[in-house]
């Protein structure tokens, strides 16, 4: 039995969803991702993006696989493991560059799910019919509408709520990503940093970190400027 996976089969993936129904196929996949055929890994990982990040949408089956996705970042024994780590921080903010440039307002975000959960289906219908009604351009306008016919409050619930639960997972995982600041692979230590800036919460434990394994890179002194040739009696007149 594989250690680093301990758990895995523990979750009730079938109940979970994904992009394409059923998240029966995550532990497989999770498996495949220590394969040594490299073409099996890759396969595994597409399918990955595909499902429980499909698009920068993230499900029900998103936040669980964040765990175990860091347990095979963390094992030195698991192939591509700056890859892992750059899923997992997918998982957790969705497309980076709509998060740029400030990075993430965790506290809006976080605000904006606890006001979903407590406003309730009409009352968030009827703040829908408001904004709709506020476009002034004719254009905006039949947007929103379009926008206001499709909306599903349960959805929209779901979707909210798999999207903080993948960031949390994270988040509370983070002394994990910190340690492999130290890692050996220079392609691990780089996909940790980089999934550290996203968690402004967790910056007074995260800063020194990245700080204390900056080593400045040395430079070449310039060569000095060549003197200018002596100018000769014969030149000067």
């Amino acid at each position: 039995m594989d250690e680093t996976l301990a758990g895995l089969d523990d979750i009730g993936w079938a109940g979970l969803g994904h992009a394409y129904g059923s998240a029966d196929d995550v532990p497989g996949l999770l498996r495949t991702l220590r394969a040594p055929d490299p073409e099996e890994r890759q396969d595994a990982l597409h399918t990955l993006y595909a499902s429980i990040y499909h698009q920068g949408s993230r499900y029900e089956a998103s936040g669980p696989a964040v765990p175990f996705l860091l347990a095979l970042a963390a094992d030195p024994a698991t192939p591509d493991r700056d890859d892992l780590l750059y899923l997992a921080a997918g998982m957790a903010i969705g497309f980076d560059e709509s998060h740029l440039p400030s990075g993430v307002d965790i506290a809006a975000w976080r605000r904006e799910v606890h006001r979903l959960r407590a406003a309730g289906p009409a009352e968030e219908e009827r703040r829908l019919d408001a904004w709709v009604a506020e476009a002034d351009d004719p254009r905006e306008r039949r947007s929103r509408e379009i926008r206001r016919r499709h909306y599903d409050f349960a959805a929209a619930l779901v979707d909210a709520e798999a999207e903080l639960a993948a960031y949390d997972a994270l988040r509370t995982r983070l002394p994990i990503v910190r340690d492999l600041l130290a890692d050996g692979d220079a392609h691990v230590r780089a996909a940790a940093a980089s999934t550290l800036g996203w968690f402004p919460e967790e910056a007074a434990a995260s800063l020194p970190c990245c700080t204390g394994c900056w080593t400045p890179r040395r430079t070449r002194p310039s060569p000095p400027t060549p003197s200018s040739p002596p100018v000769s009696s014969t030149t000067a007149n």
